[in-house]
This record gives structure tokens, sequence and C-alpha cells, in this order.
């Protein structure tokens, strides 16, 4: 049996025992009813897509047929279940054993209305903040990280398993609680994808070896509690929250020993850590505008330093990490101007600041980072054609992102869409750059067409 088959195995076993059907049916059982009429809505699509590098076109970065299946039962006012799976076939040219056969459950979950309270247990997928294309606040549900964000955040974001309850005030205010019973960790790109995060061959240059993710054990002493707490007045719609997680973002512990120069690098371990998450966002219509807030503090948060810039003796019990708070706050602007051509036209703008708290010198990160995007978008024939204009970029300098994109849509069920994405600048080296410099030989042309059922 190959490995693919093996995979598509484990996922059918999976799906089985994850099925929310089962579980609707199994409690109707247990509380002596009938079993629920499966009278259900079903939908999905179909999509095909593949990318290329414009520097050598005939190095494919992406290639992936993908299926989405979505099924959801209103079994009654007080009852019902929802399942979401993707399956995939990737074979872009960096994969070894192509195509590579994927699937997962995005959600799959029992909701329950009780009154004010709505209970849901299972998978699901949890959206905490107001942000495009970068990551402020939306921390509780991780991502798939495997195309970078090029993709949406509603296509990337995975679920997380666990309790989730709201309960709705009558002067329409939320209270949102989360027990959320494992970490889940993101879908992180193979080592030798254009898109992983860890420049190994630097690693390796200095003779150490990169090992494998360091994450907490699948265990009840590892859950994640959240709370979140919101209103919708006529003004504007806020939130704050709070939430006791795992940071996603592993940083990099640093095993030292002695060479013959004195202490050198022997291994680099991605690992993550506990970190406590504050969050506020506030979205409020102004004349013809829409003005957005959205903050997060992350407390005990664990930071890389840069291997190439010398041991630091005194980091060495943190695995040459330094341990800081870290704040993040947005500004954002939305609007629908009225210009003669530009049909159905949107725009967006976003400044993003980020500070260090505690800054150290040899921080694999700026202390102090700025970014500012700005999206265009537009529908003309009746919205049958759609482009697309989405750029970020470091007022730091070096380090910018610019993604473009025409959708054609000659029926409700059928996409077309080409797509080109720009990485500018190059990777933070203790003065400028950044993230999406880091990527600059990923400049890519992208084709994809959807069918939706």
């Amino acid at each position: 049996m190959t490995r693919a088959s093996l995979h598509s195995l484990r996922a059918a076993a999976t799906f089985l025992l994850a099925s929310p059907s089962a579980w609707a049916v199994a409690l109707a059982l247990v509380l002596g009813a009938a079993p629920p009429a499966l009278a259900m809505d079903f939908d999905g699509y179909l999509q095909e897509s593949i990318a290329a590098r414009t520097s050598e076109m005939d190095d494919v970065i992406f290639h992936r047929q993908t299926i989405n299946l979505k099924l959801t039962d209103k079994v009654s006012r007080k009852f019902m279940y929802r399942l979401e799976i993707d399956t995939w076939f990737d074979s872009a040219d960096f994969i070894d054993d192509s195509p590579r056969s994927s699937s997962r459950i995005r959600e799959a979950y029992l909701k329950f209305g009780l009154g004010d309270l709505d209970l849901r247990i299972g998978r699901v997928q949890i959206a905490w903040g107001e942000s495009e294309g970068v990551v402020v606040s939306d921390q509780v549900s991780p991502f798939d990280f495997g195309n970078f964000i090029i993709p949406k955040f509603d296509e990337i974001r995975l679920g997380v398993d666990g309790v989730f309850a709201d309960y709705y005030f009558s002067g329409g205010s939320e209270l949102q609680l989360l027990w959320i019973t494992h970490f889940e960790a993101p879908d992180f790109p193979d080592a030798d994808s254009p898109w992983a995060f860890v420049d190994q061959d630097t690693i390796t240059g200095a003779g150490a070896t990169v090992e494998s993710l360091d994450e907490p054990d699948n265990t009840f002493e590892n859950s994640e509690l959240g709370i979140r707490f919101s209103g919708h007045p006529i003004v504007a719609d806020w939130s704050v929250g709070y939430l006791w997680s795992w940071d996603d973002r592993p940083s990099l512990f640093q095993s030292i020993g002695v060479g013959p120069g004195g202490p050198a690098l022997t291994s680099v371990t991605p690992t993550i850590e506990r970190f406590h998450l504050f969050t506020a966002n506030v979205v409020a219509p102004v004349g013809d505008y829409l003005l957005k807030f959205d903050t997060a503090y992350e407390a005990n948060r664990y930071l890389s330093t840069n291997p190439t810039l010398g041991v630091d003796l005194s980091l060495i019990g943190d695995g040459l990490r330094v341990k800081t708070d870290v704040w993040r706050g947005l500004l954002g602007l939305e609007m629908k101007p009225n210009v003669p051509y530009w049909e159905q036209a949107e725009a967006s703008f976003q400044f993003v600041h980020e500070h260090v708290i505690d800054d150290h010198p040899a921080l694999a990160q700026a202390e102090d980072s700025d970014l500012l995007s700005m999206r265009l978008s537009a529908g003309y024939r009746n919205d049958t054609i759609k482009p697309w204009l989405f750029v970020i970029y470091d007022l730091a300098g070096d380090n910018w992102w610019m993604q473009t994109r025409v959708d054609y849509e000659p029926r409700d069920a059928v996409k077309f869409s080409l797509e080109y994405n720009l990485f500018a600048g190059h990777a933070y080296d203790g003065d400028t750059g950044g993230t999406f410099g880091g990527f600059d030989r990923n400049d890519m042309l992208q084709a994809t067409a959807r069918y939706s059922f």
C-alpha cells in the first residue's frame, strides 16, 4: 500500500469518527428519540490551480487540485450540525513523490440553541479581528501557510477542537467563551518548499542541524481558554478579548556546544511556547467611510535571535531566545468611491504598527515595523469581470508584496482567475527587510479554475 493510500485510509477513518451525522443519531438514540431527519444543505467546489515563478516559467511553485465539501443540517430550531472537508492533490516541482494527496476536516460540530445561548461542540473555525493580509488579533484558529498567505484568510483558516459558547444579551451585546481542548498547529511549508520560513542553508552552513517542530502534547493540560465580549450599538461594533494560548509562530531554540573557537551552534529546534493574547476591535461608520481599529497585545512571547550574529551567552538559558511582549495595532479605512468608469468601486487602506517592548540587538526581526496596505477592487459587466489589487509595503523599505488578480465569472457556479504576485526586497538583515522580502525569488503567475455546486 502506498503512502498516499495509507493517508487516505487514515483520513477516511477520521471522517467516520468525527461525522456530526453519527453524533446526531447517537445523541437522539441516547435521549430515546427517533433519529433526526437528515434534510441537509450540501455544497462545495472543485478547483484546479497552478502557479509558476516568473523568473523561471518552467518552475512550478504551486499545483493543486482541491475538492471542498460542506454539509449543514438544521434539524430543528434548537439543533443543527455542520461538516466541511478539504481533499487535495499537490504536484509542485519541489515535491518528490508527485502527486501528494492530503485531506483535513475544517469544521465538524454540533450546535445547540438553548434560549439565549448557542453551544457548539466539535471542530470550529474562530475568526477574531478586522485585518486584511496581515494577522493582528485573528489568532484563535491557525492558518495553512503552505502557500504563504496568498489565498484569502477564510480559505486558509483551520479549525480548532473544543467547546464554544455564545451568550446573547437582550441589549445586543454578546459573550463568547472558548475551551480549545488541545493545540492545533498551523500547516507549515515543507523544509524544501520555496515558502519555508526557516532558512536551513544558513543554519546548516553554520554547522548545525534543524530539528522537527517541538509542540505541546495533545493533553487537556495543554488546553487553550478564551473569552470575548462584544457589542453592536448603532454607533460602532466593538469587542475585547483574551486568549490563554500557545503561540503558533515557533521561536528557534538554539542549542550551543563547544567548538574549536569557543561556543558554537549545534542544533536549532522550532519551539511552540505559551503566551497571553489581549485583543480589542472597533468598526465604526463615519459618513460614507468605514473606520476600523484592531489591536493585539502579546505577553510572554519568545522571539528568535539571528544565529549568524554570534552567540550571546546571557541568552543561552532560553535557547538564544528573547522573552518579551509585543504590541500590534491596525488603523483602517474602507470606502466606495464614486469615480467614473470605476464600477462597483471598493477601496481599503490599512496602517499597521508593531513594537517589541523589550528589544535585543540580536533579534531576528526589527524592534519596530510599520506596514501600509492598499486594496482596490471593482466589478464590470454585471459583476462578471472583477479586478483586484492589493499592495502591502514595509515603510522601513526594502520589503513589500503586491497581489493583482482578475476574476471572470461567466456563470454563478464557474470562476476563472488569473493572478500575479510580486515580492520585492530582502529578508531582515539586522537593519531593514522582512518577511515579504524573504520571498523575493517567489514572484509568480497563477491561474485558477473553480466550479461550485
